[in-house]
């Protein structure tokens, strides 16, 4: 084995070139003499080399050289051409021999800070993040400063020292990764402003429902917390401004129309619903209470008159909603449709204000929000009316 060693150690002395197996990195170097090494690493790793520039999942492309690294051809040669005839040239050349594969090299980089850092200062405006905006929210029953998103400031000097630390290995995975630092999104402007925010809590959205039959009107006043979740404070020229969102002002609605009973349902105003200048006003959001058709079931002695009559709903609407029915035979029994109540108001109704005709009394009497302000008399000229 000796022998076979001292053998081989002449050979690769005499003969000159890189020893096989031996790489720089991905380069093939074994068979070159120097120079032919020299021009592969400098084809290879200065000329054809991509720096993949990295920051979370975007990834950029660059020239190492434009990073200040730069790969020393000769001199990286030279220590490839080592391999089997340093100091350690004994215990390679035996590991040869037993095909042992050679370790790879790694290059010899010169690193120049200058141009890295030049560089480097460009990157920060894509990598750049200002933080979200702090929000007022209403947790747990009370008013708390929320931090928007953490924002992301490019780290240069860091990412220098990273760079200058391990300019070989960096060189050699194709990868530099862009160091950055969170920043917080400031919440104090928004502290000073919480005490602010109790007044518009305070102050209640209102939904009254007109029930224009009887004159009635329900009201409901929307609970704090569904309220609280509707505000949407924003702080213009250091002025608390809050408005309403109108998302869940429609489920809201919906709500409200399930307790209502005898069928009755809501009819919603065309015109949009403007929450936040109603709720701002003081002013209640309306709806109309519309009644549903109804069935009658004929009694004896019926006629289609004394049914309009007692029910109060025109013959002639009768007739409408029962279309074939015979007006002069009306049997007993029969369950016929009686329109919706509502039916009976041709115009739109005004909230607040009501005119009440009194066949019986021969009146005319007009209310506002509940009291009479005017009353007229009228004649229908039949004595019998």
């Amino acid at each position: 084995v000796g022998w076979l060693l001292i053998g081989a150690y002449l050979y690769f002395r005499a003969a000159g070139p890189i020893v096989s197996g031996v790489k720089v990195g991905d380069t093939e170097l074994g068979g070159l003499t120097v120079e032919q090494a020299a021009v592969r690493i400098d084809n290879e790793w200065n000329r054809a080399r991509v720096l993949l520039i990295s920051h979370g999942d975007q990834i950029f492309e660059g020239n190492p050289l434009e990073f200040g690294l730069w790969v020393d051809p000769n001199a990286t040669a030279r220590k490839a051409y080592e391999y089997g005839r340093g100091s350690q040239r004994w215990s390679q050349l035996a590991g040869l021999l037993k095909g042992t594969t050679p370790p790879e090299i790694l290059p010899e980089v010169v690193f120049s800070p200058k141009v890295a850092a030049e560089q480097l200062a460009y990157w920060g405006t894509l990598v750049d993040k200002e933080p979200g905006a702090a929000a007022i929210a209403f947790e747990n029953n009370q008013w708390i400063a929320k931090p928007g998103a953490e924002g992301i400031a490019y780290d240069a000097e860091a990412t220098l020292k990273a760079l200058a630390d391990n300019p070989a290995l960096i060189l050699r995975s194709g990868y530099l990764p862009l160091m950055t630092r969170p920043v917080s999104s400031p919440v104090d402007p928004l502290q000073q402003k919480l005490n602010e925010m109790q007044a518009p809590l305070d102050r209640p959205l209102l939904v009254h429902a007109y029930d224009p039959i009887s004159d009635d009107t329900l009201e409901w006043s929307v609970p704090r917390d569904l309220l609280a979740s509707w505000l949407q404070p924003e702080i213009v020229n250091d002025e608390l401004n809050v408005t309403l969102a109108e998302t869940g002002f429609g489920a809201y609605i919906d709500s409200l129309e399930k307790e209502l009973t005898d069928g009755r349902s809501f009819i919603l105003p065309a015109v949009a619903y403007n929450l936040t200048e109603r709720w701002q006003a003081g002013q209640a959001y309306t709806v109309i209470i519309r009644h549903p058709p109804t069935l009658y079931d004929v009694q004896v002695g019926d006629t289609l008159l004394k049914i309009a009559w007692n029910t109060g709903i025109p013959f002639w609407m009768i007739l409408q909603a029962n279309p074939g029915m015979d007006m002069e035979n009306i049997p007993a029994g029969q369950a016929i449709k009686l329109p919706s109540k509502n039916d009976l108001l041709p115009y739109p109704v005004v909230v607040g204000k009501r005119l009440v005709l009194s066949i019986t009394d021969q009146r005319l009497r007009v209310f506002e929000n509940g009291s009479q302000i005017k009353e007229f008399v009228i004649s229908t000229g039949i004595d019998r009316s």
